[in-house]
């Protein structure tokens, strides 16, 4: 499978970057909304959260320094992270 297979979150209007403590700090949140108020759908939300494996992956441009390349120290590559998602963590 191709990376041009996948949906690109490029076209939204700032980038992931930083970390808890930077001043500058972005982030994604994903969230599950149900699309009205029912306890039955609540239910069927809740049981598939919890009683199902979700999870997803997501693949990202990042970089190497190599401080012996003078030419071209910095490399991009494509790097990833796994996130299983865990309704019941607190």
């Amino acid at each position: 499978m191709s990376l041009d297979q996948f949906e690109c979150l490029d076209k939204v209007d700032d980038s992931i970057q930083g970390i808890y403590t930077d001043e500058v700090f972005r982030y994604y949140e994903f969230s599950v909304v149900s699309k009205n108020d029912s306890i039955e759908l609540f239910n069927i939300i809740d049981k598939y959260l919890t009683e199902m494996d979700c999870r997803l992956e997501l693949y990202y441009t990042d970089v190497t320094i190599d401080f012996d390349n003078y030419g071209e120290p910095i490399k991009p590559y494509i790097n990833s992270v796994f996130i299983q998602l865990n309704p019941m963590y607190l």
